[in-house]
């Protein structure tokens, strides 16, 4: 969701069980991909929690991030952890 436009930021609640918050957390960085309507199987197989999510999926690092930016969606955000919040079960 956004939360300021000045600076720039968002905010994105990660579950501390995901496969994708240890890299995350890790380096620091990452990616949302806004998917189309098109792409609503890509976008499915990243909501399911396990298994091999890139697998058929075209992408490329992005150019600050290195994060992965999936092939023809709407559009991208690379982002960097400004901070982070105990959520719960999320962060």
């Amino acid at each position: 969701m956004a939360l300021s436009l000045d600076p720039p930021m968002i905010l994105v609640s990660v579950d501390r069980t995901s496969t994708s918050w240890p890299i995350i957390a890790d380096t620091g960085r990452f990616a949302v991909n806004v998917m189309s309507n098109s792409q609503q199987d890509v976008a499915l197989s990243f909501a399911r929690s396990g298994g091999p999510k890139f697998d058929g999926v075209e992408w490329s690092s992005g150019t600050h991030t290195q994060a992965p930016l999936i092939a023809d969606s709407q559009a991208w955000l690379e982002c960097e952890i400004a901070h982070t919040y105990d959520g719960g079960d999320h962060e």
